[in-house]
């Protein structure tokens, strides 16, 4: 995690990790530098629908959790 907050642009004026991602207990495990970002988020007991699986919401907020830093690191577009 502190290599990814090392390259992250301090001017952009934004947070990241964005709060969320530290509400949802995620760690960045991997970063091969401008090739990918890995993140892990836990599927909490209060994530999961009534099938035990993570809800659709919780995926694409732990996505874009991911892809945000990786975004805002590498300026894509």
């Amino acid at each position: 995690m502190q290599r990814v907050l090392e390259l992250m642009f301090s001017e952009t004026g934004m947070n990241l990790p964005p709060k969320i991602f530290m509400d949802m207990d995620g760690e960045f495990i991997d970063l091969v530098e401008g090739v990918s970002l890995t993140a892990r988020f836990p599927n909490k007991e209060r994530y999961m629908n009534p099938m035990g699986f993570m809800q659709g919401g919780i995926i694409t907020a732990a996505i874009d959790n991911t892809v945000s830093p990786l975004r805002n690191v590498y300026e894509i577009t």
